[in-house]
């Protein structure tokens, strides 16, 4: 049987469960504070590859045209092939490889205050179908390049916090 006493334990419970979680908030853990998430601008991108790293990087730890970073790129790519499997159905697999350099300089003082090699590399599969094939490469060299957006922009931040302090 519903009672009074049982009702009012529980609005009493809803309510302080719901004061409790009033001053919670929800943050990324590595979120960088504003200043520092728009102090970079980026170098104009060198290939289709090198735009794809520099978008996410910039989704990451974000741009100011006139900010007070500089950051470039020295992008490549390559693919290898890993297995091949003739049978019925030609197969093989291949290894995207996306590497990529960056230079952070200190547009105040001229200073270079980071620069690092970063790679990545993409499994994908082919077969005799060419315009899946050049699809499929694609892809992986898109997945490729965010892993080396994800580990730059980690090191970035690191450098600008470290040249701040």
């Amino acid at each position: 049987m519903w009672s009074f006493k049982s009702a009012s334990k529980t609005i009493i419970t809803v309510a302080a469960s719901m004061i409790l979680l009033a001053g919670c908030t929800f943050r990324p853990v590595y979120e960088q504070s504003d200043a520092r998430k728009t102090s970079i601008s980026y170098a104009a991108p060198a290939s289709q590859i090198e735009q794809a790293l520099i978008e996410e990087i910039k989704f990451r730890i974000g741009e100011d045209k006139a900010g007070r970073y500089k950051i470039s790129f020295a992008t490549s790519a390559s693919t290898r092939t890993i297995n091949s499997v003739s049978s019925q159905f030609v197969r093989t697999e291949y290894e995207a490889t996306v590497r990529s350099t960056y230079t952070l300089i200190d547009t105040q003082s001229g200073d270079q205050i980071g620069k690092a090699e970063r790679f990545a590399s993409a499994i994908y599969q082919g077969s005799s179908q060419n315009v899946a094939n050049a699809q499929a490469q694609k892809d992986a060299y898109e997945r490729a390049a965010r892993d080396v957006a994800r580990q730059i922009s980690l090191l970035v931040s690191t450098a600008i916090q470290g040249n701040e302090n």
